[in-house]
């Protein structure tokens, strides 16, 4: 368990140096992904490609949350 919250606070710091402060708020958001629902990346390669297509499906998400459609998109399993 040490181990996993140690990585996410490494990956976080890695994360915040290497992320333009304009998407700070998608790699927030992505960070508390992975602690809401458990998730590790065995690489960091694998981590900063799927923070990417998080951050394509957050785009998508404000997109259609930003218009009057009957339904909203969220951030799931």
């Amino acid at each position: 368990m040490f181990k996993m919250n140690f990585f996410i606070l490494l990956l976080q710091f890695l994360s915040f140096n290497f992320v333009n402060s304009s998407s700070y708020n998608s790699q927030e958001l992505f960070n508390n992904y992975i602690v809401k629902y458990n998730k590790s990346y065995s690489s960091l390669n694998e981590y900063y490609y799927i923070y990417k297509v998080f951050n394509k499906k957050i785009k998508r998400i404000n997109y259609v949350n930003s218009n009057n459609y009957s339904y909203k998109l969220g951030i799931n399993k």
